[in-house]
């Protein structure tokens, strides 16, 4: 997995960058998974890259971004996911 956008065109934009950096907030620098604040990646769900959409991106570290992977399909909790996050960005809203 390459540590940086430049052999991927895809995450290499403004959207991105911003995307992966609200995710990152939201997480508050941790894993999603296992609670670790070292080596960590943003993750695309549903695997579709071009959707930033907060839903859509989960903080991993490496070891749980490289088990996420071995996974397949993805997680059927997506729309539990989803819920979740949306309700998290409008209660920082509000604060």
């Amino acid at each position: 997995m390459p540590r940086s956008g430049a052999a991927r065109p895809d995450l290499n934009t403004v959207q991105w960058r911003d995307a992966r950096t609200a995710a990152l907030h939201r997480a508050r620098h941790r894993c999603e998974r296992c609670g670790s604040e070292r080596h960590l990646n943003v993750h695309h769900i549903d695997e579709g890259r071009s959707r930033y959409g907060q839903w859509n991106l989960e903080v991993l570290c490496r070891s749980c971004h490289l088990r996420r992977h071995r996974q397949t399909p993805p997680p059927p909790h997506l729309g539990e996911w989803q819920a979740h996050v949306e309700g998290l960005e409008r209660r920082a809203l509000r604060d």
